[in-house]
C-alpha cells in the first residue's frame, strides 16, 4: 500500500509517523494514488466497498452502485455518462461534477422514485 499524502477519505485513520504517512490501521484501504477512469461506453458495477481518490466517467460510460458503497474524493461525469444508485447503494464524495448531458439517477427502490 502506498500513500502519497493523507486525504479527506479517511481523516480518522491512524497514519505512520514518518514522511510516508501511510494508513496503518486495519479499518481502511487507502491508496492515496488510486484513480479510476471509464471511457467510451464502459460500465462498472460496484461490489462491496470501493474507495478511490478520483472517479472520472466519460463518453457514455456508467457506474452502477447497488448493494454496495462507493467513496471518492471527486466524481466527474461528462459527455452523457451516468451514475446510477440502486437499492442499498451508497455514494460518498466531496466533489460531484455533472456536465454535458450526464445524469445521476436514483432508482425507485431507494425511495426516491416519482409518484
Amino acid at each position: 500500500m502506498y500513500d502519497v499524502a493523507t486525504n479527506s477519505l479517511t481523516p480518522d485513520a491512524t497514519y505512520e509517523n514518518n514522511d510516508w504517512k501511510r494508513v496503518v490501521d486495519d479499518k481502511v484501504f487507502q491508496s492515496g494514488v488510486f484513480n479510476v477512469a471509464l471511457n467510451n461506453g464502459s460500465e462498472w458495477d460496484t461490489t462491496g466497498r470501493s474507495i478511490v481518490d478520483t472517479l472520472t466517467v466519460n463518453n457514455g460510460s456508467q457506474v452502477n452502485v447497488s448493494e454496495s458503497k462507493l467513496t471518492s474524493d471527486t466524481i466527474d461525469l461528462t459527455n452523457g455518462s451516468s451514475l446510477n444508485i440502486g437499492e442499498d447503494g451508497y455514494v460518498d464524495t466531496d466533489h460531484l461534477t455533472i456536465n454535458s448531458y450526464s445524469t445521476v439517477a436514483l432508482t425507485e427502490s431507494t425511495g426516491w422514485g416519482a409518484d
